[in-house]
């Protein structure tokens, strides 16, 4: 069995960020996957977010964007 989920379109705000060292910040999401829902059979959807350049900030599990030097960096989501 093949499932198809549907959700809304997943948005990130702020769209642009401008950190500095040190400097954390929450994103916010509007949309997509509802963290907390599970299935069945036990399966789950969820939100896997990267900074392209690891040098220049971090993100966590928790959304949170940590900056470590100036740069530029994008972020990267996939759901999962």
């Amino acid at each position: 069995m093949i499932r198809i989920e549907v959700f809304p379109l997943l948005e990130i705000f702020p769209a642009e960020l401008l950190i500095t060292p040190l400097m954390r910040y929450t994103l916010q999401i509007v949309g997509g996957p509802q963290h907390t829902q599970a299935y069945q059979d036990g399966s789950s959807v969820e939100i896997k977010f990267e900074i392209d350049d690891s040098n220049i900030a971090t993100v966590d599990q928790f959304r949170e964007v940590t900056g470590l030097r100036v740069g530029n960096a994008n972020l990267k989501y996939q759901i999962i």
